[in-house]
Formats: structure tokens, C-alpha cells, sequence
């Protein structure tokens, strides 16, 4: 983990995501959605958690989450555009 860690409230959801995250540690997870859960607690993690918890809350699904030295790294989302064309957006955490 890096140096840039943050303090942050999860749900046993997210901290199920954030543990399958670490676990994984290099490679790519796939149809990452907010969903509810119980309150887990506070937990420490680097600012890219923190930032891809506070999307996936605020309504952007990811088809793709790479990971890179256990930390998520690019979120990636497949669309089209208005004229019909396919695309692969990506967003760094």
C-alpha cells in the first residue's frame, strides 16, 4: 500500500470488495456495482479505495477494475456513443 492512506467508513460490502481487491493483488476484477450493505466500521486503506468506493456509491458501474499491487488502479466502462460507436472509457483512482 502506498504512502497516501485514508481513513474511511464501509459497509460489509464494500469491505468484502476492498478484501477481494488486496487478495487478488495484480490482475482484474469485473461488474463492480454499488450495492447496500449492514455498517462494518472504520478501515484504513489507500486514497485509490477511498475514490473508487466514493464512484461506485455515487452511481458509476465499472465492467473492469484493474489491480495493481493490491490497490485498484483503472476502472474501465464499456458504452457507445451517441452515433452508434462502441468505446472503452477508463478512469484512473
Amino acid at each position: 500500500m502506498s504512502h497516501n492512506v485514508v481513513k474511511y467508513f464501509v459497509s460489509d460490502y464494500e469491505k468484502e470488495l476492498v478484501d477481494d481487491i488486496q487478495s487478488i493483488g495484480y490482475g482484474e476484477i469485473y461488474n463492480v456495482v454499488f450495492q447496500t450493505g449492514e455498517p462494518y466500521g472504520m478501515i484504513t486503506i489507500d486514497n485509490s479505495f477511498a475514490t473508487l468506493l466514493r464512484m461506485l456509491k455515487g452511481g458509476t458501474r465499472f465492467d473492469t477494475i484493474v489491480i495493481h499491487d493490491s490497490v485498484p488502479s483503472i476502472g474501465q466502462l464499456e458504452g457507445k456513443t451517441d452515433s452508434g460507436r462502441r468505446y472503452l472509457q477508463k478512469v484512473k483512482f
